[in-house]
């Protein structure tokens, strides 16, 4: 932390954020990755219980998509699942 004349500044020099707002961020961040986390993982339990005819698409593509970006997860329990 850069400091003068006895007085600590919140934030660097070059940085515009005051830290309280970056830890604010960062614990928000950590939170929005493990809801989509825990959504994937409930995804993926999912498509192994379904059978072919149960998934749009296909499960290998749901797998695919999943694994590329965990927030997929929610258009396959929108798009992916076919109701009974």
């Amino acid at each position: 932390m850069w400091t003068a004349a006895n007085s600590t500044v919140l934030f660097l020099p070059w940085d515009d954020q005051p830290m309280e707002w970056k830890r604010r961020k960062r614990t928000m961040i950590l939170a929005l990755v493990g809801v989509e986390v825990v959504m994937a993982a409930f995804a993926w339990m999912d498509l192994n219980r379904r059978s072919d005819e149960d998934v749009r698409g296909g499960k290998r593509l749901w797998r695919m998509a999943i694994i590329a970006n965990p927030g997929n997860s929610a258009g396959y329990w929108i798009l992916g699942r076919r109701r009974p």
